[in-house]
């Protein structure tokens, strides 16, 4: 796991430490992707393998982690053994910081398939998630670089006739199920937000305090409706415009 860590560590400026609304303190959550590796990792490499071993671990865990939020009697996942003492989440704040480190360390890996995967696999779980807690707007960074991440995997280039390289665009598969997820999260977070009593309209308009407001989260501090239903008009905005109409 050392090697993981060495060559994939999520930059400083990762969400940490996991907030509570209690303690007040800030989510700091860069909206901006880190730079990648030069080169893809081998397909079937033991960096590969150990990667995929670590983000399979880690997205367990939180898993564990938002199943502990219930009774035990209402878990469906079994504890390890030696049992994982981290507590169950309590607000959304506390999964986008356990979520967003991963978002950075599978960018880096420069590898489109695994990228493609865990990014779906990310996303969804925060669209699953998110009902279980009240709005945060904490989401909308973890989602912003995300966003980033698909467009710039939908606009690689598809390798030359017979090159062997991993470094290719989603398939057609991968793009129905980016467009499928995409558009639910949407969904999903609007009616999050209205449930949790935040009246916002469906706003993509931008400018810099908006987006300062969208980047850092003060759980102290009251929610901007303005900022919010910024939010959520960009949210997965470029991902959706570059599929368009491609699928139908």
């Amino acid at each position: 796991m050392s090697e993981i860590s060495n060559m994939l560590s999520p930059p400083i400026s990762a969400a940490s430490p996991s907030p509570s609304t209690a303690s007040g303190v800030a989510l700091h959550v860069s909206p901006n992707l880190p730079n990648p590796r030069k080169q893809p990792l081998a397909p079937g490499s033991a960096k590969e393998i150990n990667l995929i071993h670590y983000l399979d671990d880690q997205l367990l865990r939180v898993f564990r982690r938002y199943e502990k939020r219930l009774p035990e009697e209402q878990r469906t996942v079994v504890e390890p053994n030696p049992p994982d003492d981290a507590p169950g989440y309590k607000n959304m704040e506390e999964v986008v910081a356990d979520l967003d480190p991963l978002v950075d360390v599978v960018w880096i890996s420069h590898t489109p398939p695994l990228q493609v995967a865990y990014l779906l696999s990310i996303a969804g779980d925060i669209g699953s998630y998110m009902p279980a807690f009240p709005f945060t707007p904490s989401i909308f960074p973890v989602l912003s670089k995300i966003d980033q991440a698909f467009v710039a995997l939908l606009k690689l280039p598809n390798p030359a006739a017979g090159s062997v390289t991993s470094n290719h665009p989603p398939t057609k598969t991968d793009r129905v199920r980016i467009r499928s997820l995409t558009e639910e999260i949407r969904v999903t977070a609007v009616n999050t937000a209205t449930k949790s009593g935040i009246s916002a309209d469906l706003d993509d308009s931008s400018d810099e305090e908006t987006d300062g407001q969208l980047s850092t989260f003060d759980a102290n501090q009251p929610y901007n409706e303005t900022a919010i239903g910024a939010g959520l008009g960009r949210i997965f905005k470029g991902t959706i415009e570059i599929l368009g109409d491609s699928l139908t």
